[in-house]
């Protein structure tokens, strides 16, 4: 890693110093090596110096902890000590204050490299598992502030008209800016997208070039989904300058560009303007300009991770019969689950297509043991058609007569799509007549990951997918998209709202 770059990154991106890991008598090694002068001299030193580096922020990481400390930690000069219960011997908490010297040394060796932790202090929290700690590494580097980016999107949106004129409204919660025409039509037609992208992997700053004859926009987000923002924010404007020259659109319209969809769920920017102002969703049909190579993908399929513990009983694998084996326990539900297939289901005219499928499988101490315990995840993408309730009743019955215990590791409702619906039609024929202009056509189709459509259809909206850019390309170090399918699609939604544009 270049190490300039990397201290830079620590000024306008969070990070985390780690307290968590695996339930390892710490407190007893530590205890030990406590005892030998010379460690015992390296660890105060260790701890006077974090103590120094870390004074300005003591409190703000503390109080930021979501477990136990098996120890205090000072408070600003003056102020009590910030404590933290544990909650008895085999505390995974316990392993932390190994952890934390390690972190500590780690941001030492940064503060003499430059990095003002007072300015820009380190993100805490703590986690009982490699998987948790790996999940809140990743969200630390990826969480970041779209303010220039909102920001950027008012100021076009203020051009236009917004905020100016009675007739266009312009608001803001946060890094998410919504735009509306104020109109009084009888229909209305909210577009949204994310400001946000995954962390970058060289492929900054954008650029245009040529690729097979066609004029495309190269680098992080320009498919996911930079691509969907511009084709709406010109949208937008050119509606904003139509209401303007007294031209109003057939229907009215929302426009909803937010933060942090890129990252753990409940900071999702839309899903805050859905609790702060549900009115900003109010709509007859939703478009969300996720990259669906400008054809049109309806709603979404919902999705439900369950994992499920089993419980035997361990003997030497000589005498398997003195012993009760859990991994076997598994298996008449493995064999429910192959049996279920991948159904279709029709939904609003679209073909959802379920699955069902154990993903993941652990269990066993040694190859002579029998194993006393195991854990399966199984994954259910159900058709929008079902509740989050119904689907997690259906997998809870496969597991019926196993013994086993089960955990919801996650659980999200889909969206249904309306794509039978009349203003869904009036995109998806606007959506056929440009691409037949351009000489091209347009499929419509079942969403088949999960968006944020089902914020929408949570609300009571029916929603598609419709942006330009492959979907394949995203997140990918080549991401690009060719710029005549950000301009087609931007054209499609002024056709579906004024029937210009083709």
């Amino acid at each position: 890693m270049n190490m300039p770059s990397f201290l830079s990154s620590l000024s306008s991106t969070p990070y985390a110093l780690v307290f968590a890991g695996q339930a390892t008598p710490w407190r007893e090694g530590l205890d030990e090596v406590a005892h030998d002068p010379e460690i015992a001299a390296l660890l105060g030193r260790v701890l006077a110096a974090s103590d120094d580096l870390l004074s300005p922020v003591r409190r703000e990481l503390a109080t930021q902890s979501v477990a136990s400390l098996p120890f205090s930690l000072p408070a600003a000069a003056g102020e009590p000590a910030v404590a933290r219960r544990v909650n008895g011997p085999d505390e995974a908490a316990l392993s932390v204050p190994g952890i934390v010297l390690s972190q500590l040394g780690a941001l030492m060796d940064l503060s003499r490299a430059g990095v003002d932790f007072a300015s820009h202090p380190p993100v805490a929290f703590e986690g009982h598992s490699q998987g948790v700690l790996g999940v809140e590494v990743a969200r630390a580097w990826i969480d970041g502030d779209e303010a220039r980016a909102a920001s950027a999107v008012e100021d076009a949106l203020r051009a236009a008209g917004y905020g100016e004129d009675s007739r266009l409204e312009i608001l803001r919660d946060g890094d998410a800016v919504c735009a509306r025409t104020r109109l009084g039509l009888a229909t209305r037609i909210a577009v949204a997208g994310h400001l946000d992208t995954v962390p970058i992997a060289d492929n900054v700053p954008g650029r245009r070039e040529q690729r097979d004859g066609r004029d495309t926009v190269w680098g992080r987000g320009s498919v996911d989904m930079k691509g969907g923002v511009a084709a709406a924010l010109a949208f937008a404007c050119r509606i904003g300058g139509m209401v303007r020259a007294g031209e109003p659109p057939t229907a009215d319209a929302t426009w909803i560009f937010y933060d942090h969809e890129e990252v753990a769920s409940h900071l999702n920017g839309l899903g805050r303007v859905q609790r702060n102002h549900p009115r900003w969703l109010e709509a007859d049909l939703a478009v969300l300009g996720e990259p669906t190579g400008a054809h049109i993908e309806g709603g979404c399929n919902g999705t439900l991770r369950v994992i499920a513990r089993f419980e035997g009983e361990a003997s030497h694998s000589a005498r398997a019969w003195r012993g009760d084996n859990a991994i076997h326990k598994t298996a008449p539900v493995i064999a429910r689950v192959a049996a279920f297939g991948n159904p279709v289901v029709a939904v609003d005219g679209l073909d959802f297509r379920e699955s069902l499928s154990v993903v993941r499988i652990s269990g066993g101490i040694a190859d002579n043991v029998v194993p006393d315990a195991a854990s399966m995840t199984v994954n259910y993408r159900f058709a929008p058609s079902k509740s989050a309730e119904q689907a997690l009743g259906f997998v809870r019955g496969l597991f019926e007569g196993s013994g086993a215990r089960l955990e919801v590791d996650d659980l999200c409702d889909g969206a249904r799509p309306g794509a039978d619906s009349p203003a869904a039609s009036r995109l998806i024929d606007a959506a056929r007549a440009v691409a037949a202009r351009d000489g091209g056509e347009v499929r419509v189709r079942a969403k088949v990951g999960w968006t944020d459509v089902a914020r929408f259809s949570a609300a009571g909206v029916p929603a598609l997918n419709f942006g330009p850019g492959d979907p394949l390309l995203a997140h990918t170090r080549d991401e690009h998209v060719a710029a005549d399918e950000v301009v087609r699609c931007s054209d499609t939604l002024m056709a579906m709202l004024t029937g210009k544009g083709l």
